[in-house]
């Protein structure tokens, strides 16, 4: 019971939802068959791939460019892999079926590319490093 629990909390999605996306990591979607879901973009969407075996369709808003439609066209669909790529981002996300979880609107509010988890967004920076380009040089005046 406890672990039905904590497994619903954690794998909880929210029907409408807005969240930065790591452009190095497929995100996951869940769509149920017969309903769509809304893909929103911080970016006009150049194109997009839909994936070889047309089980979702995916449509670009005629009237907003940041704006992809999704949904299956089958009842027993596979998870599919849809590519959206905007003018100097790209996305992927994996298209999952699911019976008792659909995801309507989902917002990518900001995007970054990290080889690390989201979790860990921020990249360490390096600091500079200097070839001796600065000399400490003692003073023999007392003028300080």
């Amino acid at each position: 019971m406890i672990w039905f629990l904590l497994s619903t909390l954690v794998l909880a999605t929210n029907r409408i939802d807005s969240y930065g996306i790591n452009q190095l990591e497929a995100q996951k979607i869940y769509v149920s068959f017969g309903r769509s879901s809304v893909l929103i973009f911080p970016c006009n969407v150049v194109s997009f791939s839909d994936g070889p075996t047309k089980d979702i369709q995916a449509l670009l808003n005629d009237r907003n460019s940041k704006m992809i439609e999704v949904w299956f066209t089958k009842n027993n669909p596979e998870p599919q892999e849809l590519k959206v790529f905007c003018q100097e981002e790209r996305f992927v996300f994996d298209i999952i079926p699911s019976s008792t979880t659909h995801q309507s609107i989902m917002e990518v509010s900001r995007s970054f590319r990290s080889k690390k988890t989201p979790f860990h967004a921020l990249e360490s920076v390096e600091k500079p490093k200097f070839k001796n380009s600065i000399k400490i040089v003692k003073s023999s005046s007392k003028e300080f």
